[in-house]
């Protein structure tokens, strides 16, 4: 089961990749980050964001869904960036291209848009970022919960009270993170 760490809402771009930043900035090797939302939800936003809190260079994210996956330098470790959305049978198309190994990062971190088109894949250990609209009509707004899987709920506290720093939504999911509770996930 997936443990809430936090959800907080931004209120624009720049506020998205604040919350990604320090999000970003306590991944480590052999983390998977897996996205989801619907197209135009925030998540390559989210994902510059990550890149900037690793150190690595903010302008060279693009959405790679024509090229499926991009590696960033720059981080002190690899940054691998995937796509899935045009993905029709993830399972054999990543086989296929050596995907397998951004599943698995030890030297380096994934990030994965469309995580759940290959959601049989993924490791048991890792985040789950949902992106959605606020619903209040301001298409600026997002609502981003991230939670925790396996041995990643470890550092749940760590990462709510960072991310409460950066977005005061996120105060209240913070903690309930810090008093153990837990709730079902994407």
């Amino acid at each position: 089961m997936a443990e809430l760490v936090v959800e907080a809402k931004t209120r624009s771009e720049r506020e998205t990749q604040a919350l990604g930043s320090a999000f970003g900035r306590l991944l480590r090797p052999g983390d998977v980050a897996a996205l989801q939302g619907d197209l135009g939800a925030g998540k390559t936003v989210f994902v510059r964001g990550v890149v900037t809190g690793l150190g690595a260079d903010p302008a060279a994210v693009q959405s790679p869904t024509f090229t499926i996956v991009q590696t960033y330098a720059g981080a002190p470790f690899p940054v691998h960036h995937l796509d899935l959305y045009r993905l029709s049978d993830p399972e054999n198309e990543l086989s296929e291209i050596g995907g397998d190994a951004f599943l698995d990062p030890r030297e380096g971190v994934s990030l994965i848009e469309w995580g759940e088109k290959a959601a049989g894949l993924l490791p048991g250990s890792r985040f789950d970022v949902a992106i959605r609209p606020s619903g209040s009509g301001d298409p600026s707004e997002r609502v981003i919960a991230i939670f925790a899987r396996g041995e990643a709920q470890e550092r749940a506290a760590e990462i709510a009270e960072a991310i409460s720093g950066v977005a005061g939504g996120a105060v209240r999911a913070a903690e309930a993170a810090r008093r153990g509770e837990s709730e079902g996930g994407p």
